[in-house]
């Protein structure tokens, strides 16, 4: 289908017609009569020179000016050739997952896997069902680090996730910081809603931020933060579940228990329900110019009226 980005340009048609009703502008210059022409001819020894003229236009000397317009207005109008609409997925939401990989992370819950590895495992069915969010990744102990930016790429980001191991960032727990980490990182998003998911099996032990004050600047912010804990028993001390229950109720976000295989199997689902996927589906228009098309066609154009004008011009023993 052919668009015109510049319609307007239309209007424009009739403007040879006004320069047509226009006056012509004349210029008298003063003259003298001379009754014997040829005679003074040959006393000043001038030669004697062709007289102006203007012939008149043919039909088709008219047609190709017409035509010579119309393809500056078409040009002028800038058309488009618009191809078929394309679907173009947009993520409305950056969903932040913060997990901790202290060293009591590597300890075996009642199996053969580690802590981690469960979550990792637990966390790339959480990514599949995220379709309608860019993710990150940060990981903490000692301190917190980037392990994935913000990205609409799950697949980068779920590799990134598997190349998580315990030790790196240290044996102790840093929740405050990797929240402050979390919101500098998000302080660059352009994402209409902002969401961060901490998961940790640990109370914080590190931090130069206090976690609640931390949740306090998230809140200020309008980042909602979402709190798990994570272990071997529903009824376990280690978890400081009451700080993670004030970072969540600060934010306007959720807590949740996940420390039984059960919980952290129906984490996914729970989130989904408090946090729904959005995934927004924007329509393009691949487009492409035409407009050196008609200006190709005018300079073919103007070469044949030239052509043709010298060829009038030659019979009527001009040339």
């Amino acid at each position: 289908m052919i668009e015109f980005v510049y319609p307007w340009v239309i209007l424009l048609l009739p403007l040879p017609l006004l320069v047509r009703l226009m006056r012509p502008y004349r210029r008298y210059m003063p003259h003298i009569r001379a009754p014997l022409y040829q005679h003074l001819i040959s006393i000043s020894r001038q030669r004697q020179q062709r007289a102006a003229w203007v012939h008149r236009r043919s039909p088709t000397q008219v047609i190709l000016l017409v035509l010579s317009w119309l393809l500056v207005l078409v040009a002028l109008a800038r058309p488009q050739w618009i191809e078929a609409p394309v679907a173009i997925n947009k993520q409305s939401r950056d969903l932040l997952v913060l997990v901790d990989i202290s060293g009591s992370m590597n300890e075996v819950d009642g199996g053969q896997t580690t802590r981690l590895d469960r979550l990792v495992s637990h966390l790339e069915t959480f990514a599949d069902n995220r379709p309608g969010d860019r993710l990150g990744l940060i990981v903490f102990g000692d301190r917190p680090y980037l392990q994935a930016p913000i990205t609409a790429d799950n697949e980068a980001w779920r590799t990134l996730l598997l190349a998580t191991r315990v030790g790196p960032a240290g044996q102790n727990t840093a929740l405050g910081d990797a929240i402050g980490l979390g919101l500098k990182h998000l302080a660059g998003s352009d994402g209409e809603e902002k969401v961060m998911l901490l998961l940790t099996d640990g109370s914080d032990n590190r931090s130069l931020v206090p976690p609640r004050e931390a949740a306090m600047v998230a809140a200020h912010r309008g980042v909602r933060i979402f709190t798990v804990a994570i272990g071997e028993h529903s009824d376990s001390a280690d978890v400081d579940t009451s700080t993670l229950q004030a970072i969540a109720a600060i934010t306007g976000g959720a807590f949740y228990d996940a420390r039984s295989t059960t919980a952290i199997q129906s984490l996914a689902e729970d989130f989904s329900s408090s946090v729904p996927s959005e995934l927004t589906v924007e329509w393009y228009y691949p487009s492409s110019d035409l407009y050196h098309y008609p200006i190709l066609i005018l300079y073919f154009s103007t070469l044949l009226n030239a052509a043709f004008s010298l060829h009038l011009q030659w019979r009527r023993g001009r040339l």
